[in-house]
């Protein structure tokens, strides 16, 4: 993390890094021993028979971050390989949400505004259903903070290698990274001055993206999931509606607020405008491709937070009385969805531990190697292995 943070900033964001981290252990305690039915145990037992071969596979695309942490995961005991998993997903949660502080305080000079940002991302009321600690949902805290490097070119400027590295990773494990192209093209006409380097990103993204384009297929691009929930359905909670309309209120109140206030401050009104864009960009872009899930809504909600904070931010720099309004208004939006959601929920809690059913699996296994076994994916489900494969250690 170090790579992306000033000399005079690392105090702040690694105390913020653990803190984090801290939380992330805090809304996943009572899921962090078991292991998520999707992507369930592919990842982790592809690597341990092709090794970093396997880090390329598609599914269809390339997931190479997910991959990654599964290979790394694979040289662990079995039975430790839920938490150990979990952990090095929050450690790349944390990494996002440091980004994202960083990234805000290059541009805002505010440590308050820029704490907070990386910490929409960690409390993400969303995340709770099925991100938490899974590495299939990965992609989304990593397309949150490649957004937000994307909105800023004085940072893009100042780490330019780092920052491709970064962002060229999650356009190998997102394919919707290609629409860091929408704060890149915002960027362009106020940002002369690093042109060629909002030129290189764009350039970058879109080279990363025709690989997915031509792993997936042009049509599996534009369809996305074959089975979605296009349409509300009878009864569907706040849970749903808040993360399905959510940005598009949040954003949209940002925009009506920046187009009142953008003469007075149009470098901070810009900024605003290019998250509030990119949030709604987002959120209907993941609809079209897969419907109504809990984890589309994560990013964009995140994103359009973000814009928010930054309207609180104008409001305090021009001495507004509408300041102490807007500070309430995005407490409220940001506290009371983040208290009521933030344990991890059913989805990643049902069934089994995996300890648990590794210590009755290896039993099982001592009396006929030759059968397969089931181990415990949550939630109660399972993955048949061959015994071999669960003895082999």
């Amino acid at each position: 993390m170090t790579s992306f943070m000033l000399d005079d900033r690392k105090p702040v964001l690694w105390g913020s890094a653990v803190a984090y981290f801290l939380t992330l252990l805090a809304r996943s305690r009572e899921s962090i021993a078991f292991l998520p039915s999707d992507p369930g145990y592919g990842y982790i037992y592809a690597a341990s028979q092709d090794g970093v071969s396997a880090l390329m596979q598609g599914d269809p695309y390339f997931h190479l971050v997910a991959r990654l942490l599964a290979w790394i995961d694979s040289w662990f005991p079995l039975a430790a390989q839920a938490v150990v998993l979990a952990v090095m997903v929050h450690l790349v949660w944390t990494l996002s949400a440091v980004i994202i502080a960083n990234v805000l305080w290059t541009e805002t000079g505010s440590r308050v505004i820029s704490v907070l940002a990386g910490l929409l991302l960690v409390i993400a009321p969303h995340a709770s259903e099925s991100s938490l600690g899974n590495a299939g949902n990965v992609k989304w805290p990593l397309l949150a903070a490649s957004l937000v490097l994307c909105s800023s070119a004085e940072f893009l400027a100042t780490r330019p290698r780092l920052t491709a590295i970064f962002i060229a990773a999650t356009g190998l494990t997102n394919p919707l990274t290609v629409l860091c192209l929408v704060p890149l093209a915002m960027s362009w006409g106020s940002n002369a001055r690093h042109r060629r380097v909002i030129l290189g990103m764009g350039i970058l993204v879109a080279g990363v993206f025709t690989a997915n384009i031509v792993k997936l297929g042009v049509g599996g691009a534009v369809s996305g999931q074959e089975q979605k929930v296009a349409s509300p359905w009878s009864g569907m909670g706040l849970f749903w509606w808040s993360g399905l309309i959510g940005p598009i209120v949040v954003s949209g109140a940002s925009l009506l607020i920046v187009l009142s206030l953008r003469k007075r401050k149009p470098q901070l009104c810009g900024l605003i405008s290019r998250f509030a864009i990119t949030g709604i960009v987002l959120l209907i872009t993941s609809y079209q491709l897969g419907g109504i899930a809990d984890r589309y809504f994560v990013a964009p909600l995140t994103i359009s937070l973000i814009a928010a904070s930054l309207c609180c931010l104008l409001f305090s720099q021009m001495t507004l009385r509408l300041f102490p309004l807007a500070v309430l208004a995005l407490a409220g939006a940001v506290v009371i969805p983040s208290a009521k959601w933030f344990s991890s929920g059913w989805y990643m809690t049902s069934g089994t531990t995996w300890r648990d059913g590794v210590t009755s699996a290896k039993l099982a296994c001592e009396s006929d190697i030759s059968q397969e076994v089931a181990l415990p994916l949550s939630p109660d489900s399972s993955e048949e292995i061959e015994c071999t494969y669960v003895l082999r250690e």
